[in-house]
């Protein structure tokens, strides 16, 4: 699968690599893993992403090699010679870096495990039965017999760790485990990287949490259970927008329901939606008819409509799949 990859990565020397916007611990981590390979094998390796890297994932970036994009980096993307576009199912998901990494002469790589990606980039190594983004930088690196150091053992680490639920999704697979304690035994502390990700959040992020799942909503007779974050709440509080990440995932602790939503008005007449599953219910089907995509237990959505709007129609879309 991973041929033609390989033999451009021996072939060039200058490699830009990006991810979504508001990157995860997947997005994040195989970005520290993929740059720490390209680099034993002396490339030249940029980092550049549309939104800033989460807190709770600097510690996977503790050189700050990672840089947030502006108008200053537009000769740098001009350079790379190859680009690689991590854990994206489309163009849009890096804003106006996308278009400018689109228009350029590099070549295009995309990894990705999002059942949503119908190949958009010149070469595209696409699995949607692949845990996360992350696994698959672990089968390159072994597809070229690279070592990796400590960075690229993290990261991968946290992308699987993450895009996994902490090892209780159903994407869970026996590979994942093999995997991960391969990575254990070449020195991955899974406390410390848990603690990182989970346990290092601030008060404001429990304080507006607390105040959003006051007004909880339950449909279908239980089965959908939703909540959303406004921006008027994002501000009472000072909490930055990446601080919601997994804020969806508290709803699943409720008996009974099958699909887990929330809503967050980022601004600017935009929301953003997600979606889980703990059924047959296929949310990833769900998201695509409101032109957003994902996994079938996890899916996402980005609206320019207001937060009313949006929820009528999100509800509209999910009760036809659950009545």
């Amino acid at each position: 699968m991973f041929e033609e990859v390989v033999k451009i990565i021996r072939r060039y020397s200058k490699f830009l690599i990006t991810t979504h916007i508001n990157s995860d611990g997947d997005g994040i981590g195989s970005e520290a893993a993929l740059s720490s390979m390209l680099r034993a094998l002396g490339k030249e390796v940029v980092i550049i992403n549309p939104t800033p890297v989460p807190e709770n994932y600097r510690f996977l970036d503790k050189e700050e090699s990672i840089k947030l994009f502006s108008k200053e980096h537009i000769n740098t993307l001009n350079e790379a010679e190859v680009a690689f576009v991590l854990d994206i199912s489309n163009w849009e998901r890096i804003g106006e870096l996308g278009t400018l990494i689109k228009e350029s002469k590099a070549i295009k790589i995309c990894i990705d495990h999002h059942i949503s990606n119908n190949g958009f980039a010149d070469i595209n190594i696409i699995d949607d039965m692949a845990s996360s983004t992350g696994e698959l930088i672990y089968d390159l690196a072994q597809s070229m017999g690279i070592a990796l150091d400590r960075r690229a053992i993290d990261g991968l680490y946290a992308a699987i760790l993450t895009d996994t639920g902490s090892f209780r999704f159903s994407n869970t697979t026996p590979k994942v485990h093999i995997i991960v304690s391969r990575l254990i035994g070449k020195g991955v502390s899974p406390n410390q990287i848990y603690e990182e990700i989970y346990e290092n959040r601030s008060s404001s992020r429990m304080k507006v949490l607390g105040l959003a799942l006051s007004d909880l909503n339950l449909e279908c007779s239980g089965k959908v259970a939703w909540f959303c974050v406004t921006q008027e709440m994002m501000k009472k509080f000072n909490l930055q927008a990446d601080e919601t990440e997994g804020f969806v995932n508290q709803l699943n602790y409720i008996g009974g329901v099958e699909v887990s939503i929330f809503f967050f008005e980022s601004g600017g007449n935009e929301v953003k939606v997600s979606l889980r599953s703990k059924s047959n219910v296929d949310v990833n089907v769900i998201a695509n008819k409101l032109n957003g995509g994902g996994h079938s237990r996890a899916s996402g959505i980005r609206m320019n409509d207001s937060l009313k709007n949006a929820i009528e129609k999100v509800l509209t879309e999910v009760k036809k799949e659950i009545e």
